[in-house]
């Protein structure tokens, strides 16, 4: 049985393909740009050098060395466009949902060709591919990265999580009513946690249909950090995207009004739509945009709290890479990766508690003998959510979904 997986982006839909790719079972990875030097350069050779060396810089980051490149297809036309309107300030959920729409009618026109006994398709990106493909008798499956949308709706109208994300009601609406069609078309829904399973589950959606696949870290790059400082400078740490949603303002609230002494607060992700956030507490953080993973690790390593107060996470990788190094986390009930805090090494806290975060702080301020426990503890917990299970996790689930189960075993 040989699987489409289509994302027009990259996500962790290399790492879905490649575990495919390792039983024999990957059709295509259809996207809109994968990274090779010499095919990029062939690509957009009529772009001028300047803007296509931009252009390049920004794309090396779609690549996977360990997967088949023959596998993959690309129509790369309108997420160009889409990074070209970025760098003359065109910004917004508008211009991700163009190119959602195109690959989507792109992918479900190649359907005929390829000819795939199943589909997994992207969330937002895979309506039309999934009506064609029920016509043509081939299984659906939803890769949805998120949860129900009617429970991102409801903590949005109560805390304004999605402020200024986006600015239109009506395209909010077509995209809630695209992600509904995409339930009904699914035949199958893989999701990334217990918990985004349940916001299905309250929505209605039969328990049969769902399947949970827990993302994954690299444990050759994520190691156990070597030592554990009980005096000196205590370091909090947060990594990811710098939005509302993360809870980021309550995260600097809570360090400003804690005032403890000899404390850092570092920050490292892309800057989201929390910028106005990050002005007003200017000058009590470190911020980082950017770093490679190598980078990362020892940020990592030597934080003594990584602190993660999301309103809404269907995963979170970053939780399991901060423990994999050693680090105790505090994270959300409303983060999926609390699956693997609840058996030890950090703390589950309620959303949208800035006492809640202050007590957690101040527990591991002021009892940091625990933390070298509590951070080697968390360290043989992430070892359990590596790549190689969230292979053997979904190469499972989607040979049980298939019609045919005639996957290979991985090795």
């Amino acid at each position: 049985m040989k699987v489409l997986v289509s994302n027009p982006f990259k996500a962790y839909a290399h790492q879905l393909s490649y575990a495919l790719q390792q039983v024999n079972s990957l059709s295509c990875f259809a996207t809109s740009v994968w990274y090779t030097p010499n095919s990029f350069d062939k690509q957009f050779s009529l772009i001028p050098s300047f803007l296509r060396n931009k252009l390049a810089k920004q794309f090396r980051r779609r690549s996977f060395d360990k997967l088949n490149t023959a596998l993959v297809i690309t129509y790369p036309i309108p997420e160009l466009i889409r990074q070209i309107m970025l760098k003359f300030g065109f910004v917004g959920e508008r211009w991700f949902f163009y190119v959602e729409r195109i690959h989507d009618n792109h992918v479900a026109n190649k359907l005929s060709l390829i000819k795939p006994g199943v589909v997994v398709g992207y969330e937002k990106a895979s309506l039309q591919t999934f009506r064609k493909a029920r016509e043509m008798g081939i299984t659906t499956i939803l890769d949805l990265a998120q949860v129900h949308f009617r429970h991102i709706e409801a903590i949005d109208t109560r805390y304004g999580i999605l402020k200024g994300l986006i600015d239109s009601p009506s395209l909010l609406k077509r995209i809630n009513r695209i992600k509904e069609e995409e339930y009904r078309y699914a035949d199958y829904i893989l999701v990334l946690s217990e918990y985004a399973k349940q916001t299905l589950l309250q929505e209605g959606v039969p328990g049969n249909k769902v399947k949970v696949a827990n993302l994954g870290f690299d444990p050759n790059r994520f190691q156990l950090k070597k030592k554990f400082p009980t005096q000196g400078t205590f370091r909090l740490l947060f990594v990811g995207s710098v939005m509302r949603r993360k809870g980021i303002e309550l995260l600097l609230k809570a360090f400003k009004e804690l005032a403890l002494a000899d404390t850092e607060l570092v920050i490292i992700g892309a800057m989201g739509d929390a910028s106005d956030i990050m002005e007003q507490y200017k000058g009590s953080y470190t911020y980082i945009p950017f770093l490679t993973h190598d980078e990362l690790v020892k940020h990592y390593q030597q934080a003594d709290l990584f602190v993660f107060p999301s309103y809404l996470d269907s995963w979170a990788m970053v939780v399991l890479e901060a423990m994999a190094c050693g680090t105790p986390v505090v994270v959300t009930e409303n983060t999926g990766a609390k699956e693997a805090v609840k058996k030890g090494g950090g703390s589950i806290i309620p959303i949208h508690d800035l006492e809640a975060i202050k007590q957690e702080v101040l527990f591991y301020y002021y009892n940091r003998d625990q933390v070298e426990e509590l951070g080697r503890r968390a360290a043989a917990i992430a070892s359990e959510y590596t790549w190689k299970a969230y292979y053997s996790q979904v190469v499972t689930n989607i040979s049980e979904c298939s019609k045919e189960t005639t996957f290979q075993e991985l090795v």
